[in-house]
């Protein structure tokens, strides 16, 4: 007998093995077996058995690791539609369901549970986006799950951070008094399993977790709630590169469930969706008003008035400040910008300090003396004269979060001032800050995009002041607009009192509906600029990313493979409906250089992302060079 098997390799074929006569009897389609292959030992799933293989020496299965399958046919059916549709193998797709130590090898000597299925009338499933800018989403949530647990289905509930899901836990077992698993990677590996065989046994209905969660193999699913759909967690940094909005909906498509998605901030696409009546729009109303003034300050003007050509602090913002805080309130200051200074080079000569594996400049750090690669943590010292010239010194410019610091100490120097930012954390090992930011002991806190994680331990600060919002916006990222509009929705909600905003730019249509309490004002501008480029949530995007250590063979490689697309494109005669696939690039990525790899990228457009993927993974696996790695993102971030 052959068992075909799935391996999590990037090689999207299935490999024939033989089973030895003492297996024969204990393997069965979705059990998980060891097997030799080249020099290595696999961990592999068995998708089919048949009696013969037209290879005449076939390697023969080493151990099976399970006596009852793991994975179900509605999985298996599940992980083709991921490996379909996001450019990766079966074995691959498959192995991201699974628990470490599964993955790892470790046996499971006791037969799985049959779970207890119900058989439960088939509906449509249905859709909802919670718009939840007047913070009622937890009386909505209730109200899903406990219809859904009236009529004894499950409920996946998925949170962006591991924080969060432990105040869900707490919630939903407050209220309906059921046990919830918890699936997270702050789970050891042994918890995790156990866990994850609890919820496939059928003994437990409801699943808190972060993006795992949504791979729980709950019996009788009738429910999956996303909280902060748009937060770019859920979307995969690694292959397959899947957004766990899109395996959400595959699974309630399969098992007839509902799904609600939740945010202050709903993505492009899930707004779209609700506008075309395919989701059920919830959560917004006319009356509600936001609890704060908005001030927008034109930092262009201000440098005539002060004469200056860079300015930390507008008055405006400076006399927001100080009212504030004489009045007891808290104040928060964003700048989405590390360090002392971001921009290092020599006036004599022209040379900048940049990252020896990265194209980056690198950033000064005035409290570690040193400069840094936010990219790859590269370091090195301060020079004393030019590397290059050897003639001058280097200067620095550009703002960082410890020259606002700095600014903000002599400015008021008798109050607390915090500074919480993604290396401060990091690299000080701030527990001690992490704790005053929970109980809020500081006068004024200055942050970066990492406070978003925290912002559920911010809602009565009287001043929030927005810095820099212009590099925010000057992004190549057509997204650009999309990301700083969440961005400033969330941020505002911490403001008691009053919200100011600098920027060059006090006319953008980003900025506007904030003040005029128009929410849908932005999504209507924003897609009318989609459409007109025919870019999503009007159309699917799959960035074709090659990357290796010799810029010209990644650049030559990058060409030949736009142009033997181009050519399978054009020759295509039968299904004139590929064609619709456009091509554009090769461009070099940002930055070209990344932790030692040149970086190229060609951009597909296509209406249908079912036709992209099948066609790229097609033609993709004829193209091949020495030293060259591609991988493909389907609908990028």
């Amino acid at each position: 007998m052959i068992a075909q098997v799935a391996l999590p390799i990037p090689i999207n074929k299935l490999f024939d093995y033989s089973i030895p006569q003492s297996l024969t009897d204990q393997i069965l389609k979705g059990m998980r077996v060891k097997v030799p292959f080249r020099n290595l030992s696999l961990v592999g799933y068995v998708v089919e058995i048949s009696p013969t293989s037209n290879i005449k020496e076939l390697k023969f299965i080493t151990s099976v690791l399970d006596k009852t399958p793991v994975l179900s046919v509605p999985f298996f059916k599940l992980a083709e539609e991921i490996s379909a549709n996001y450019f990766c193998s079966l074995g691959e797709a498959i192995d991201k369901m699974m628990p470490s130590l599964l993955k790892k090898g470790r046996r499971l000597e006791q037969p799985l549970e049959p779970p207890r299925k119900e058989v439960l009338p088939k509906v449509k499933e249905q859709v909802v986006l919670f718009h939840d800018i007047s913070g009622k989403k937890w009386q909505f949530f209730k109200e899903k799950m406990a219809k859904t647990l009236s009529e004894n289905k499950g409920v996946i509930f998925l949170a962006p951070q591991i924080d969060l899901c432990l105040v869900a836990k707490d919630l939903i077992e407050r209220e309906f008094g059921v046990s919830v698993t918890l699936l997270h990677s702050r789970n050891k590996d042994s918890d995790e399993l156990a866990n994850w065989l609890k919820v496939k046994s059928g003994k437990i209905r409801v699943v808190v977790g972060t993006s795992f969660a949504v791979f729980a193999p709950l019996v009788n699913l009738g429910l999956i709630i996303i909280d902060d759909e748009d937060n770019i967690v859920y979307k995969q940094e690694q292959s397959p590169f899947f957004h766990c909005r899109d395996i959400a909906l595959l699974r309630i498509k399969r098992e007839k469930a509902d799904m609600v998605l939740s945010s202050p901030a709903p993505s492009l696409e899930s707004y779209y969706q609700a506008k075309k009546k395919k989701y059920k729009l919830a959560g917004i109303s006319g009356d509600f008003r936001p609890s704060f003034n908005l001030q927008i300050v034109d930092t262009s003007d201000e440098y005539r008035k002060q004469k200056k050509k860079n300015i930390i602090l507008s008055r405006a913002m400076e006399d927001n400040i100080r009212s504030s805080l004489s009045g007891g309130g808290q104040v928060m200051l964003f700048l989405n910008r590390v360090g002392f200074a971001t921009y290092a080079a020599c006036k004599s000569c022209g040379f900048v300090m940049k990252c020896t594996r990265c194209s980056k400049s690198l950033i000064f750090f005035y409290e570690k003396k040193e400069m840094f690669c936010g990219s790859c943590n590269f370091k090195a010292g301060l020079p004393e004269l030019c590397p290059a010239c050897g003639l001058d010194y280097i200067r620095y410019s550009g703002l960082g979060t410890e020259k606002l610091e700095s600014e903000i100490y002599r400015l008021f120097p008798q109050k607390i001032i915090l500074r919480y930012d993604r290396l401060s954390a990091k690299y000080a090992k701030s527990r001690q800050q992490d704790i005053g930011l929970k109980n809020k002991k500081f006068d004024i806190l200055i942050t970066t995009q990492v406070i978003i994680n925290e912002l559920h331990n911010l809602k009565d600060v009287a001043l929030v002041g927005i810095l820099s919002l212009d590099a925010l916006l000057n992004r190549i990222d057509f997204r650009a607009a999309e990301k700083t509009y969440q961005l400033l929705l969330r941020l505002v909600s911490c403001a008691r009192q009053k919200v100011v905003i600098q920027t060059n730019f006090p006319e953008h249509y980003m900025i506007r509906p904030l003040s005029a309490n128009d929410y849908g004002a932005f999504y209507k501008k924003e897609l009318k600029y989609r459409k007109e480029l025919l870019f999503p949530p009007l159309a699917h995007l799959a960035s074709i990313n090659l990357r290796g250590r010799h810029e010209e063979k990644v650049r030559l490689a990058a060409d030949e493979l736009l142009g033997y697309l181009k050519r399978e494109i054009s020759s295509i005669e039968n299904n004139e409906k590929d064609k619709h696939i456009e091509l554009s690039g090769p461009a070099a990525a940002m930055p070209l250089k990344l932790r030692g790899n040149f970086r190229y990228n060609i951009l597909v457009k296509s209406k249908s992302r079912t036709r992209m993927a099948r066609f790229l993974n097609n033609k993709l696996r004829n193209f091949k060079k020495s030293g060259i790695i591609i991988t493909v993102d389907i609908d990028p971030l």
